[in-house]
């Protein structure tokens, strides 16, 4: 969504919602998440590209926050484990993921990873409340 849809979307939610009421805003923040197979780890994605797409994102949600439109009341990170069939399926998956490079040394390993893979991404969760 480009910058300006935030803040037209914070804008419409402010409206929809009853003084009090909440938002949940939850984003993946770290730039290089690991990619664990059973017999261990395989490397990361490479998430460098998003993270700036989520920086960008946070100005324009702070602005509404600064304006008085929200207030912001919890912030928090936890670790989300995402499961894959296997290391072809997350590398197809992650490479429509805007922002995100599957590095080849990641790729390379496809043919001789057998089994699930892991993904671990840091998510921050904010809650936003109307004012």
């Amino acid at each position: 969504m480009p910058l300006a849809g935030v803040v037209d979307a914070l804008e419409r939610i402010h409206v929809s919602l009853d003084d009090g009421g909440a938002v949940v805003d939850t984003q993946p923040v770290g730039e290089h998440p690991p990619v664990f197979a059973e017999e261990g780890p395989l490397g990361t994605l490479d998430l460098r590209e998003w993270a700036d797409i989520v920086a960008a994102t946070d100005a324009e949600i702070m602005k509404t926050v600064e304006a008085g439109r929200f207030s912001l009341v919890g912030d928090r990170h936890i670790v989300v484990s995402d499961f894959y069939d296997d290391l072809a399926e997350l590398i197809d998956e992650a490479a429509g993921w805007a922002g995100t490079t599957v590095p080849r040394t990641l790729a390379r390993q496809v043919d001789a990873t057998r089994g699930e893979v892991r993904l671990d991404q840091d998510v921050r969760i904010r809650v936003l409340v109307k004012q």
